[in-house]
């Protein structure tokens, strides 16, 4: 019979479910689930696509069923700057932390078998030298992938002195305590074996049983949030404080000693680390009987819905950092680091604006952050398309997350939810017809100006975004039918070219841009006959190329090559071409079977 624990454990994992898109198998939603608590709560503010790009499970999986690699906080992905060797500053420094997050899962039970697998695996798929030889008939492709960022990620890092952590969670909703003697020395071992690893800084490895699983899942980001002051200056909608470092501080600390990244507009969130300005900040704190720090620092700005001012301290609702950011993570940093110092009872001035509406609040992002050196990249939000395909969207119940995570605050139930991402990379694939690159550069297609242009401009029909979320719907649905018959990693790393593929189909002949479109966005969307049609060309066109290039399935799909051998596809009758490829399949594996049957002389 369950304990009180483990029943509760699966009624939140229940509530879970029914609240978000999971996969049809149980095992395969406590997966997404646990990796949801260990990623998405707290400190951590990973997206939805970044959460399911990180899950691993299935066939040739090692025995790992989720791996994340962040930096301070943040899920890296394939295309990010640290993984091509492009060290922001802030790593160039030392600054800064990089995590690699190993999760394995049982519904019930864990047994040592598992954690075996963990210690076999681990060091090998983390082995940095050249000689490294990790194949597709042992691992899948999406292991493969996933350690290739890791991987690619510790080397850069390494040598910069930036703090490298490994972390386990073997998850389970069974109540396990107190551990059996045997599994403890398994923990212990593969501890152990982490250890060991090049320049591991620390290793954790925790069991998160029922009762953790139970205390994560109640650890909601809090919404409301309260800010001591020392001296404050009311005008309007707006207040002016001078607040002390040690009480700003605590105010964007999540209680771990961690920043609190759903506290930092995703506008302006990539910390710089050591640069001239931040050192001269930490100079400034290490020397507090100088000149006053409020003098020195243009402060922090602000924004939330309500706030209240009660006593000496101004109590929020969803508080986010719209300039400061730098002046907020050397504050943070600094005290962590010297809790004692004098600098604690220092003060910076904190502007606090309230509005809930969203054009003040991208004015004000833009105006304080165009008097900094900010990536044009990093304001994409504010953009005027932008805004008018959010309520173009809205207008049709979908929910556009133009900045990141702001639809968890406005608790959108019912609705789909598609952030600038997503649409990225669809629009990549049907418009530019290159889902090479919208699968293999998902980051970097809002950072290329050229690209970003290209895919979102005022010239572009609403109708015509609205076409692609919806046509992503259909292909989605489909790749998840019976019919498709595949493996969820599959489906996310074929979707795309399936998406480019389908259009292809409907219009007999495979090219780029708007114009081709406009017969088909309001009258068309495919049938799943439709969808499964176009994944069998790309099937049949990546079973061959992969063969042809040597590399595996997955990598595949992120190169120029494969999208040039898919446009070479004789779009106009796929239906003829598939079959044609039935019978060449068909004529080969009767000559393979003919060769088994009547073998030679040869081995005589």
């Amino acid at each position: 019979m369950p304990t009180s624990h483990e029943q509760l454990a699966q009624e939140f994992f229940k509530s879970y479910c029914e609240a978000n898109a999971v996969p049809d198998n149980p095992g395969r939603a406590f997966v997404q689930y646990v990796s949801h608590l260990l990623i998405q709560r707290g400190s951590f503010d990973a997206s939805h696509e970044q959460l399911t790009d990180g899950l691993t499970d299935g066939a040739l999986d090692g025995g790992i069923d989720a791996v994340y690699t962040l930096f301070n906080n943040e899920p890296l992905e394939p295309d990010s700057d640290i993984v091509a060797g492009e060290l922001p500053s802030a790593a160039k420094q030392g600054h800064g932390e990089l995590e690699v997050v190993v999760i394995q899962t049982k519904m019930h039970g864990m047994g040592t078998t598992a954690i075996e697998k963990l210690i076999a695996n681990l060091p090998r798929l983390m082995d940095l030298s050249p000689a490294t030889n990790l194949t597709t008939t042992e691992f899948n492709d999406a292991i493969l992938d996933r350690f290739d960022i890791a991987r690619a990620a510790w080397s850069a890092l390494a040598v910069r002195g930036v703090r490298l952590k490994f972390r386990v969670a073997l998850g389970t909703m069974s109540d396990l305590s107190p551990l059996n003697g045997e599994t403890v020395a398994k923990i212990d071992e593969l501890e152990r074996v982490l250890k060991a690893l090049p320049a591991v800084s620390s290793v954790d490895v925790d069991l998160e049983m029922a009762p953790q699983l139970i205390q994560r899942h109640r650890q909601l980001p809090p919404e409301n949030f309260t800010l001591a002051y020392q001296r404050s200056l009311a005008s309007g909608a707006g207040t002016i404080t001078l607040v002390r470092l040690a009480d700003y501080a605590a105010f964007v600390d999540d209680g771990s000693g961690r920043v609190r990244l759903s506290l930092l507009d995703e506008n302006v969130r990539d910390y710089q680390g050591q640069v001239l300005v931040n050192q001269a900040i930490s100079e400034t704190l290490a020397s507090p009987d100088g000149t006053p720090f409020w003098w020195l620092n243009n402060g922090i700005t602000l924004i939330c819905q309500v706030a209240t001012t009660v006593g000496e301290a101004v109590h929020m609702t969803a508080p986010k950092v719209v300039n400061g950011l730098q002046t907020t993570r050397v504050i943070h940093d600094f005290l962590a680091k010297n809790p004692d110092s004098a600098a604690r009872d220092q003060l910076v001035q904190v502007r606090i604006l309230t509005t809930s509406d969203d054009n003040q609040r991208d004015a004000v992002t833009r105006s304080t952050n165009s008097q900094t050196s900010v990536d044009s990249a990093s304001l994409r939000a504010t953009d005027a398309v932008q805004k008018d395909i959010e309520s173009y969207f809205a207008a049709r119940s979908i929910y556009y997350d133009r900045r990141k995570g702001s639809f968890r605050e406005q608790r959108a139930k019912g609705e789909a939810v598609v952030s600038i991402r997503d649409l990225g990379q669809a629009l990549t694939a049907v418009v530019l017809a290159r889902p090479d690159e919208a699968r293999g550069k998902p980051s970097s297609l809002l950072k290329d100006d050229t690209r970003y242009a290209q895919i979102f401009n005022s010239t572009v029909s609403l109708d015509l975004y609205l076409f692609v979320v919806r046509l992503d719907e259909r292909v989605v649905s489909a790749l998840a039918s019976a019919a498709a018959n595949l493996p969820g990693v599959q489906r996310r790393y074929l979707k795309l070219h399936v998406l480019t593929a389908v259009v292809a189909a409907k219009l007999g002949f495979w090219s780029t841009g708007t114009a081709r479109l406009s017969s088909v966005l309001t009258t068309w969307q495919p049938s799943d006959d439709e969808v499964i049609q176009a994944l069998k060309v790309v099937q049949f066109s990546l079973k061959n190329y992969s063969a042809s290039s040597s590399s595996s399935l997955e990598k595949a799909t992120k190169v120029q090559g494969f999208t040039t051998v898919l446009a070479g596809v004789p779009w106009g009758d796929v239906t003829a071409w598939l079959s044609a490829q039935d019978e060449e399949d068909e004529a080969v594996q009767a000559a393979i079977d003919s060769a088994e049957a009547h073998p030679g002389y040869d081995d005589i």
